[in-house]
């Protein structure tokens, strides 16, 4: 995927293409998980106030999905056919987020008259690695 995939998603949600919002989305593509403002902030070469801004933005949008508060935010890239909340786990030691799109959690499994705005569906821990290396 390029950064004219990226374009047509910025277009198509109402937004400017920006060299900043080329670049941040740019970076969910690549690494292909999910991935924290702080990891953004030490990756790109924008001040903080222009990520924050951005991640606001495409968060708003819908284009990207904020999965938890913690670390000043990790979010996730929204993949148009997405239908599902699959959990996220985040090692303690060496930071890296792991998605684990086999455990689930379906939009529509409340009961009804409940609609859910956000949902955090993370959890902490050792990875596979540093399980191995502690």
């Amino acid at each position: 995927m390029n950064k004219e995939y990226l374009s047509r998603i910025l277009v198509k949600n109402g937004l400017s293409v920006t060299k900043q919002r080329l670049d941040i989305l740019y970076l969910f593509l690549k690494n292909n998980r999910p991935l924290s403002k702080n990891y953004l902030e030490k990756t790109l070469k924008y001040d903080r106030v222009t990520i924050f801004r951005n991640l606001n933005i495409l968060t708003n949008k819908g284009i990207l999905r904020k999965i938890s508060e913690k670390d000043t935010g990790i979010y996730v890239f929204v993949k148009s056919n997405e239908r599902t909340y699959h959990l996220h786990f985040k090692c303690k030691k060496c930071n890296q987020i792991f998605c684990f799109e086999n455990i689930e959690f379906k939009k529509n499994s409340l009961p009804k008259n409940f609609k859910i705005d956000s949902l955090e569906f993370i959890a902490y821990g050792l990875c596979s690695d540093c399980l191995v290396n502690n």
